[in-house]
């Protein structure tokens, strides 16, 4: 049977499949391989693939204004950078040695503030576009600690825009993630106080930024929404927070036999006690029915709501 004769949409699914050097490698058995290998569709699937299993923002990578060329590169980065890494970043075996990477930027942060802040913790969304930064004042300023997210992706001149900022009292960055959608960027930081109040904190907190607010009206610094954790002081340690996925955050105390799950988008709350609080893990993800699954010590399973 000829290639030709296979619908193409066909090949170009079963060669979406195919991890990216071994798309590159059949590229160069026939005429018919190079021809399908290089249509858009494949790269855009393959990538796609990638930001999944690398959890990589969405809106950090513009695929639609995109053509088959720059979708073949994104896709292959991380196989390329590997390369480098495995063969000494010597440029004369690479086999794309017209591919270069941009290994730094250097980004002026809050430009003419440098003697009242120092940057306590930096951290870049996976995508590479959007940078949150963990910010503390000098006790004398005006200011008070906040925390920062800015968008990389702009115009040179300017070098980054600040999308949003938020105040907070302690605590690293804990955790962040996107809605399924990509519209939400959502953080945990403990310890954050609320904009207009001088006292009110929160021992766990969800900080939301509508990204496609922030793109559609153009405009800087939009509010970020906070929703508390439904939860009383019931251990004089502080929380423990195990995972944060999708719309859900599972959390425990460091003593004691209470396992906490949390939809902070429908604002529904459970809490199960177990047998002991000598558990070895805690494990959280989506069963297929579209629940939460919690399984503690490898056998005990909890099912949400």
């Amino acid at each position: 049977m000829l290639l030709e004769e296979i619908p193409s949409d066909i090949c170009i699914s079963i060669v979406s499949l195919l991890s990216p050097p071994d798309i590159l490698s059949i590229r160069k058995t026939c005429r018919y391989f190079a021809n399908i290998t290089k249509e858009r569709q494949v790269w855009l699937a393959v990538l796609n693939d990638a930001m999944h299993k690398h959890h990589i923002f969405k809106r950090s990578i513009q695929t639609a204004s995109m053509d088959e060329a720059q979708l073949e590169r994104l896709a292959t980065t991380s196989f390329r950078f590997l390369s480098k890494l495995r063969k000494g970043c010597s440029t004369t075996e690479l086999e794309h040695r017209h591919l270069k990477h941009e290994f730094s930027r250097v980004i002026d942060l809050l430009p003419g503030q440098q003697d009242l802040f120092w940057v306590s913790e930096v951290f870049l969304i996976p995508g590479g576009r959007f940078l949150l930064t963990r910010i503390r004042f000098d006790p004398g300023s005006d200011f008070r600690n906040i925390v920062i997210l800015f968008d990389l992706q702009l115009p040179k001149c300017s070098g980054y825009t600040e999308v949003a900022r938020w105040r907070y009292v302690d605590g690293e960055i804990n955790a962040v993630n996107q809605s399924d959608d990509s519209e939400e960027i959502r953080v945990i930081i403990p310890k954050v106080v609320f904009a207009g109040t001088r006292d009110e904190q929160a021992e766990l907190c969800v900080t939301r930024i509508n990204l496609k607010q922030y793109e559609t009206t153009g405009k800087s610094k939009i509010m970020a929404s906070r929703t508390l954790l439904p939860i009383t002081k019931e251990n004089p340690g502080s929380l423990q927070y195990i995972r944060l996925i999708g719309d859900f955050v599972v959390c425990t105390y460091p003593t004691g036999n209470l396992i906490y799950v949390w939809n902070f988008v429908q604002d529904k709350f459970a809490k199960w006690e177990i047998p002991s609080d000598d558990y070895q893990e805690v494990f959280f993800d989506h069963s297929s029915a579209g629940t939460a699954l919690v399984m503690v010590s490898w056998t005990s399973v909890v099912e949400y709501p």
